[in-house]
């Protein structure tokens, strides 16, 4: 049984591939250089010391750390691949207007059908100005990543407090606070991780290839 046990790492490309998994690219190959670098480096310095070579690339290794650790770092630290997937789908949705074109629907159906007029300058700033406001942003030549899933984020909070004011979700209900919670956590909580990420790695998305 080797429960809890640290797979044995296999020389220098081993251990760079267990340290920059799931790092998105071309952050990966970045990390990977500086990291190749920095083990040469090593190297020659044991090697220099009078280690054999063997000795010294063990010893250069054992400098770098364990890799499963140095993962968790990278991931802390730059996009995973995850993270950029989300952020290229939802530049590509805003970019096609498909966002803006369904939520101005939606604000129209509101406009005729509701007869609370309250409703109407949230309803108007959810479904037509955040949602116009992102759609420019994507369109731009140079996208301000975070700037836009901040918008996102706002845009989440204000349709979630349009959608509550309806009183489309009854607050004795239990279906109504599981849905909340559903839609809280894909229109806010995930957005605001994104952007959070993006504002501490936004040379990894501004690394990215772009069509």
């Amino acid at each position: 049984m080797n429960f809890g046990r640290r797979p044995q790492v296999r020389g220098l490309y081993h251990w760079l591939e267990i340290a920059t998994e799931k790092i998105a690219s071309p952050a990966k190959e970045r990390i990977r250089s500086e990291i190749e670098a920095h083990y040469a480096e090593a190297l020659a310095g044991h090697v220099a010391e009078g280690q054999t070579e063997t000795d010294a690339k063990a010893a250069a290794l054992a400098d770098l750390g364990d890799p499963k650790t140095a993962a968790r770092r990278l991931r802390r630290q730059h996009l995973t691949e995850r993270e950029a997937g989300l952020a290229d789908c939802m530049l590509r949705y805003e970019r096609s207007g498909v966002s803006l074109a369904f939520a101005c629907l939606v604000f129209g159906l509101i406009y005729r059908n509701c007869r609370d007029q309250g409703l109407l300058i949230p309803g108007f700033l959810g479904f037509v100005v955040f949602p116009a406001v992102s759609f420019i942003i994507a369109r731009r030549k140079v996208v301000r990543m975070s700037v836009l899933v901040l918008t996102e984020c706002l845009d989440g909070c204000v349709v979630a407090a349009v959608v509550y004011m309806m009183g489309l979700w009854p607050i004795y209900r239990l279906d109504a606070w599981v849905a909340v919670l559903v839609m809280g956590f894909a229109c806010v909580v995930r957005p605001l991780r994104l952007w959070y990420k993006l504002r501490r790695a936004g040379d990894d998305w501004q690394e990215m290839p772009t069509e």
